[in-house]
């Protein structure tokens, strides 16, 4: 059979019912599970599965291996819908396009002059226009900013930065830069651009920078990692106040990817593991506004890769009224599963398990689009 868009697909089993109103495609990437399978060490390119969730079911698309663009050792990858078109990104490369069939269509030079950009960039929930940090060769040296229809593009230099800048977030009014050991937050023009003010904080490298926020004239910034901490910067100057959220490590955090108000009340993550590094087994939600920390531990030799948050048509009010959709490594029987919990009642049992063809090695990364 095919799916809606007309590319060969399976049916999947599932355990439970899948919500009628979790209509949509999920697209996760990661290693090609049958080379890190034969070695663990190796380079490989990244591979690309589409689940499709529809009417009660189930059917997946497995992809091929992607790597048209070389990249470092230990590049990082990441999937990214924009323009009408579903991207790839990987570290030190140029964007790649992927078709209806999950094979490359070619590269899409997003920033301009054959610049290489970042896995991690961010869609402006205010305007729907893409933030990316570029560069013709690492490190990143400009920050891009790119329309929703990718017709336009505007750029602000960093050379200025205290180090080389990784990761970059923007809220309603400004855009906030990560670098080692340093954080910058500046107005968000990039023509004749306000300079950016820098602060000492600890390096971002290998936490998570969930979200961004301004709070009356600071910007709050949410970082997971060995820990949960809160970030207050006052642009006005003085040192960063620090506050820890919860001691345990969370990876692989998330919010409500559709809220534009803030500060969000709801954040979500991988915990369970001793480190930051280890394979977490519990989906964890913070309820930023009481303090209250849920957490759904699946299971031991269970590996969570990814955590997404995906809305509920049916409670759009409800703070937290959704889905959490839980990609699963199952490290003894070998093989992996999408899990679908209620975002808003962690205790409720398992809504729907969806088992995937194959496993999932390694860290992946998900992207949910509605039909």
């Amino acid at each position: 059979m095919s799916d809606h868009d007309g590319t060969p697909s399976t049916r999947l089993r599932v355990d439970g019912v899948l919500p009628g109103g979790l209509s949509g495609r999920y697209v996760g990437i990661g290693p090609d599970p049958a080379r890190s399978a034969a070695d663990p060490g190796a380079e490989t390119g990244p591979w690309v599965e589409v689940v499709s969730l529809q009417s009660g079911e189930a059917r997946s698309r497995r992809g091929r291996r992607l790597g048209t663009e070389p990249s470092g050792p230990g590049a990082g990858q990441a999937l990214l819908e924009f323009g009408g078109r579903l991207l790839v990104l990987r570290d030190g490369a140029i964007a790649e396009e992927l078709g209806p069939d999950l094979r490359s269509v070619g590269r899409v030079d997003l920033a301009g002059r054959g610049q290489a950009v970042s896995t991690r960039p961010t869609l402006d929930p205010f305007t729907g226009e893409l933030h990316l940090l570029a560069s013709p060769g690492g490190p990143w040296a400009t920050h891009q900013v790119i329309s929703s229809g990718a017709m336009t593009r505007r750029s602000r230099p960093l050379g200025d930065a205290p180090a080389p800048v990784h990761h970059l977030a923007v809220t309603r009014d400004r855009l906030v830069l990560f670098a080692a050991g340093a954080t910058g937050i500046a107005g968000r023009r990039t023509s004749d651009p306000d300079p950016v003010r820098w602060f000492r904080t600890p390096t971002v490298a290998g936490r998570d920078v969930v979200a961004a926020h301004d709070d009356g004239g600071s910007v709050v910034v949410l970082v997971a990692g060995r820990s949960l901490e809160r970030w207050t910067l006052d642009p006005a100057g003085g040192p960063v106040r620090r506050h820890l959220v919860d001691a345990a490590p969370l990876r692989r955090g998330c919010i409500d990817p559709a809220l534009t108000t803030a500060p969000f009340r709801h954040l979500y993550g991988v915990g369970g593991g001793a480190e930051a590094s280890d394979p977490g087994t519990q989906v964890v939600r913070h309820d930023l506004r009481t303090g209250r920390r849920a957490a759904r531990d699946l299971g031991p030799h269970r590996c969570i890769r990814a955590v997404t948050f995906v809305g509920d048509p049916q409670r759009p009010s409800a703070d937290g009224g959704g889905w959490l959709l839980a990609v699963v490594d199952d490290l003894v029987e070998h093989r992996a599963s999408l899990v679908v919990l209620d975002a808003a009642d962690l205790d409720r049992p398992i809504v729907a398990t969806v088992h995937l063809p194959g496993p999932v090695r390694g860290p992946s990364d998900g992207l949910w689009s509605a039909f």
